[in-house]
């Protein structure tokens, strides 16, 4: 199999069965003598159930997940030309996007038999939309090869502030008299940002900063977790790999002792019956 086809699986099943197929599919690897596609597929992460939500939406409905990650870059974009009406349409796409994707990733659980609580359909929307700012993310969510859940930390256009407000009606203009034709050559001014606009921005951009710094932080603590979370995994599989060695050498000892017993009554009625 390929390393794309065995992620897929991983992620795709649920995350109670993911350490134990991963090291199959592992071992498989080794047996067929591919060490780095064993080391590459080891190097999985098991996925939290949010994460393995998001997932189940991409490997169903891709279609849905790619029209997403499309409304995202629309609102960027928008934002960025400060397209007010546009981000007042879109953001009730956004909404109703994401009400829907809610819906069907709960669908989705259910139908796998797995039930669903409030908090892990809020860390998905969370995780889709950090998304539109993590190209890197926005990919593992393409493949559904997520692992753990995003803060989201916001940009402009889920609360895009003060919008200018449309110009208001141009009115007729007297057609000028000569003596205003050289004020009429005189190059425009550059235009300004409002400064109420301008504002927003600003405070926008440092609460995206703070937000991102506190994402990472939290990324980096999930990153720990996760990581002991697997390595206690692995000793427990260890464990119980150790206890049923212990079962087979405790009753090849047992069965040793009855053989020497037995040898050593044999022996004794030998003796006896020497003259």
């Amino acid at each position: 199999m390929e390393f794309s086809e065995i992620a897929a699986e991983l992620y795709a099943g649920s995350p109670d069965g993911f350490v134990a197929r991963r090291k199959e599919l592992a071992d498989q690897a080794k047996k067929e003598g591919d060490k780095e596609l064993a080391k590459r597929v080891g190097a999985l992460r098991r996925p939290t159930k949010s994460a393995w939500l998001v997932n189940l939406l991409a490997h169903h409905d891709p279609e849905r997940i790619e029209s997403w990650l499309e409304l995202g870059t629309a609102l960027t974009e928008a934002q960025q030309r400060l397209a007010g009406d546009q981000l007042r349409e879109l953001n009730q796409q956004r909404a109703t996007a994401a009400r829907q994707l809610s819906r069907r990733a709960a669908e989705l659980a259910k139908e796998a038999g797995q039930t669903t609580t409030d908090t892990a359909l809020q860390e998905v929307s969370s995780t889709l939309q950090a998304a539109w700012t993590d190209p890197e993310l926005a990919e593992a969510v393409r493949n559904g090869w997520v692992h753990q859940v995003v803060a989201y930390g916001g940009f402009g256009p889920l609360s895009p502030g003060p919008v200018p407000a449309p110009a208001p009606a141009k009115s007729a203009k007297p057609k000028p008299d000569a003596k205003d034709t050289k004020a009429e050559k005189a190059p425009a001014k550059p235009k300004t940002e409002d400064p109420e606009v301008r504002k927003a921005r600003e405070q926008a951009e440092r609460k995206r900063a703070e937000q991102a710094k506190l994402r990472k932080e939290l990324e980096a603590a999930k990153a720990e977790l996760d990581a002991a979370a697997e390595v206690l995994t692995g000793l427990r599989e260890r464990q119980a790999e150790l206890s049923e060695q212990l079962k087979r050498v405790t009753a090849e000892e047992r069965e040793q002792a009855k053989v020497v017993a037995e040898l050593r009554a044999r022996a004794t009625t030998l003796r006896r019956d020497l003259p």
